[in-house]
């Protein structure tokens, strides 16, 4: 291997992103923000997405080189949406970032409480909503599959 190949595996162009675009769902806060900043310290024109509009434009005030651009990838419509804005602005994209989750409020439960019907079916029937438990198994099973394709 010649020295002049060994340049392509510098560190510093390994990992840069000039002149790419990037997506990140969920991209407003937590990891999703951490990844965000990396992409965007590395060259990449960072889009984050989320529900949370207000959310989004705090992390362009505080990073302005982050675009914001709402985006609830439970929405057909929305995903539709930002496609359209993403071809119109940029033309392509190189880097799509599947970070969302979905949480919904739950009851934590410790193998300490007393009380057998505390485990039990009849316990688990009342306490939780199973449509909550479907909505968060869908939004994290198909934004996998789905958010891709469409993008």
């Amino acid at each position: 291997m010649s020295t002049s190949n060994l340049n392509d595996l510098n560190v510093s162009s390994l990992f840069d992103l000039l002149g790419r675009v990037a997506v990140v769902t969920g991209g407003g806060t937590g990891i999703g923000l951490m990844i965000a900043k990396g992409l965007s310290a590395n060259g990449a024109k960072v889009y984050v997405t989320g529900r949370r509009e207000e959310v989004l434009n705090q992390v362009h005030l505080q990073y302005p080189d982050i675009h914001p651009l709402r985006m609830d990838v439970s929405s057909k419509e929305e995903i539709a949406n930002a496609v359209k804005i993403l071809e119109e602005k940029e033309g392509k994209l190189d880097i799509l970032v599947n970070k969302l989750k979905q949480l919904k409020a739950c009851r934590r439960m410790s193998a300490e409480e007393k009380g057998t019907d505390l485990w039990s079916n009849a316990h688990f029937f009342n306490q939780y909503n199973f449509q909550d438990w479907a909505d968060v198994f869908n939004i994290n099973t198909t934004e996998a599959q789905g958010l891709p394709i469409t993008m």
